[in-house]
């Protein structure tokens, strides 16, 4: 429970993260000042400035942001009631429209090139679902005096059709079975229906 948790806010981080870099990087891209982009939130730990951007390392390591020049220069003119805002040289609200619109948008564009780099890295290498095996396991022969297991009729079915215990069922009705998953579901779409099971015993 606590271990998936972790993963699950170590996830977040990184997502939040590259979500930050895209705005990092787009931002200098089209000539917006970033005055500081921190790995992490909270109280700065350490940094070091590099062309006109401070980069830190905050002291919570969950995600980080991109302060860019100015940002805030619209929630202060709503503050002033001033009529404009205030746009100083390099300033995110002195861009040209365009220029701030692709700032803002290769965040989201950044966790979609993330997640398709994900993707294919992990469909390349390849991966294993885990799943019960396709073997079959009578409830009456560990509970045969269970009312609730006599009146199930999966198991009073699996009994008549001389099922055992550690039967491999290797196709129904013709169709492969590889997992306990395809033997549900081709089950449960012939409901009602005779079954030809093919079984290694």
């Amino acid at each position: 429970m606590i271990l998936n948790i972790a993963i699950g806010l170590v996830g977040l981080g990184v997502v939040v993260f590259i979500h930050e870099l895209g705005h990092l990087l787009s931002a200098k891209a089209v000539g917006i000042e970033v005055e500081a982009f921190s790995l992490g939130w909270g109280r700065k730990l350490a940094g070091v400035s590099w062309r006109g951007t401070e980069y830190r390392i905050s002291v919570f390591p969950l995600g980080g942001y991109c302060k860019m020049k100015g940002e805030q220069s619209y929630t202060k003119a709503i503050e002033q009631d001033a009529k404009v805002i205030d746009g100083e040289p390099g300033s995110f609200f002195a861009a040209r429209p365009w220029r701030r619109i692709v700032t803002l948008f290769a965040g989201p564009l950044a966790n979609l090139l993330f997640a398709i780099a994900i993707l294919t890295v992990v469909w390349w290498i390849g991966f294993t679902v885990e799943t019960f095996p396709n073997r079959i396991v009578l409830a009456s022969e560990f509970a045969p005096d269970s009312t609730a297991t006599a009146q199930t009729p999966a198991a009073a079915a699996a009994d008549r059709a001389g099922l055992r215990t550690g039967d491999t069922v290797e196709s129904i009705n013709g169709r492969v079975v590889q997992t306990y998953a395809d033997l549900q579901q081709i089950v449960a779409q012939n409901a009602l229906k005779p079954l030809e099971f093919v079984v290694r015993r």
